[in-house]
């Protein structure tokens, strides 16, 4: 755990974001929690994950039929310094998908204004479900 920032940082300079993966699957298993351990083995389900610049942080979706799980570097290099904050950020993109991404319902352009909210209060909700069930009703740092 204590190599986290230079294993962030290689995985980042080799874009090899599958990396990031096992990274957070490893700290997973460190917290010996069987809910994280069983939403991280969802991630068998990503058959991609890309660096994007396209997100300005993290994002889960459909592309070409496979489910891609993308990161943003800039994002990472920022925001991302402990194994924890990487498990948070993987843990929020999983549940949209396991929770049942409304926004997937709502594909109309006029739509836009409500579509934005919605992810806001979405994000705002598995953020609060993470934080109050697994990381001890604080966020990671």
């Amino acid at each position: 755990m204590n190599n986290f920032p230079a294993n962030l940082i290689k995985a980042i300079k080799e874009n090899q974001p599958d990396k990031l993966l096992g990274m957070a699957i490893n700290y997973a298993y460190h917290l010996s929690q069987p809910e994280i351990i069983n939403i991280m083995m969802s991630i068998a389900d990503i058959s991609r994950s890309e660096f994007s610049s396209e997100f300005s942080s993290a994002a889960i979706g459909f592309k070409g039929g496979r489910l891609y799980l993308w990161f943003n570097k800039e994002f990472l290099r920022e925001y991302v310094s402990t194994p924890e904050c990487l498990l948070f950020v993987i843990l929020h993109e999983l549940l949209h998908k396991i929770r049942g991404d409304i926004l997937t319902r709502m594909n109309r352009a006029d739509l836009l204004e409500q579509k934005t909210l919605a992810n806001i209060a979405f994000d705002l909700s598995i953020n609060s479900f993470l934080i109050k069930n697994y990381f001890n009703k604080k966020p990671p740092k």
